[in-house]
């Protein structure tokens, strides 16, 4: 992606930490794209059962949300993130 080669370090850190405007779009598309395989890996770790309440804490733009909710009947799901743009 051509927005990390015009970052520096700093405002790569920025990014990764708060995504922000359209270099932050780009950021938070590239850790989706990254960390797909690993959050569907965790999720599966879980061992979720019907009912339990889930939080999840940085859920960018929630497309792990589908993989939580598809283990067990009636997850309670919750996600918070800092980012408007995660």
């Amino acid at each position: 992606m051509a927005v990390f080669e015009t970052l520096t370090p700093a405002e790569l850190a920025r990014q990764l930490r708060n995504p922000e405007g359209d270099a932050g779009r780009a950021v938070a598309d590239r850790l989706n794209e990254t960390n797909q395989a690993a959050n569907i890996k965790a999720v599966s770790l879980l061992g979720l059962t019907a009912g339990q309440h889930v939080l999840e804490i940085g859920f960018g733009n929630g497309r792990t949300v589908p993989e939580v909710i598809r283990q067990a009947a009636d997850i309670q799901y919750t996600g918070i993130d800092l980012s408007d743009n995660a």
